[in-house]
């Protein structure tokens, strides 16, 4: 499958950050956000908690809110979320790794159906995309990055060209789930790779920092 490319606010082309920023991460992150309880795949139910993107994570720093377009909001709406509550963030550690942070607080029944949920739509989306350049690599992967064993945590591979030469250039895309919270979170580098383990590394550390008791 192929995406299509973009250019961030920071110069860079990024072939599957078009994606998220057309709405679909904010609709698929809260694709199983509803108001019921559940417990799958042993992840425990702590209670409610928000989402506040943190103004760092790892060794990056937030440089802004992504720019979601007209209709994300619907495009929400579309997925059948009740009392969701949606949050967004560009981050940057230097000019070498990027990140995009799209994320919902609410109830989510079944953390694992989310993620897949999420994937699934993912691909059909790009599967539609008359105009890719990007391609996704691989199935996604569950993960359990340290600091995130009570969530559904799982990436998948995209590699397209980098902007600065004609290297390969890898994207990850990492979601979570838990009982409250749902993230997608993208990284890539300017150049070169980036690798499951790291992105899903920055991932624990954006949920441990945005995510907060609810009251």
């Amino acid at each position: 499958m192929k995406t299509s490319a973009l250019a961030t606010a920071s110069g860079r082309r990024v072939g599957t950050l078009g994606l998220v920023l057309g709405g679909l991460a904010v609709g698929v992150v809260t694709a199983g956000v509803v108001l019921l309880a559940g417990d799958h795949d042993g992840v425990p139910d702590d209670g409610p908690h928000r989402l506040l993107p943190p103004e760092a994570a790892g060794t990056s720093h937030r440089t802004g809110d992504a720019a979601l377009p007209e209709g994300a909001e619907r495009t929400v709406a579309a997925f059948g979320v009740r009392d969701a509550t949606t949050v967004n963030a560009n981050y940057a550690d230097g000019e070498e790794q990027f990140a995009i942070f799209a994320g919902a607080w609410g109830r989510v029944e079944d953390p694992a159906h989310a993620v897949d949920a999420a994937f699934a739509q993912l691909e059909a989306a790009v599967a539609e995309d008359p105009d890719a350049t990007t391609e996704l690599r691989g199935e996604p992967e569950r993960v359990t990055p340290e600091g995130a064993e009570d969530a559904v945590v799982t990436c998948r591979l995209a590699v397209g060209t980098g902007l600065r030469s004609e290297e390969p250039q890898e994207t990850q895309f990492c979601m979570w789930a838990d009982h409250s919270t749902a993230g997608m979170v993208v990284v890539s580098r300017a150049s070169g790779r980036i690798s499951r383990a790291e992105a899903a590394r920055f991932t624990a550390d954006l949920r441990h920092s945005a995510r907060l008791p609810a009251s």
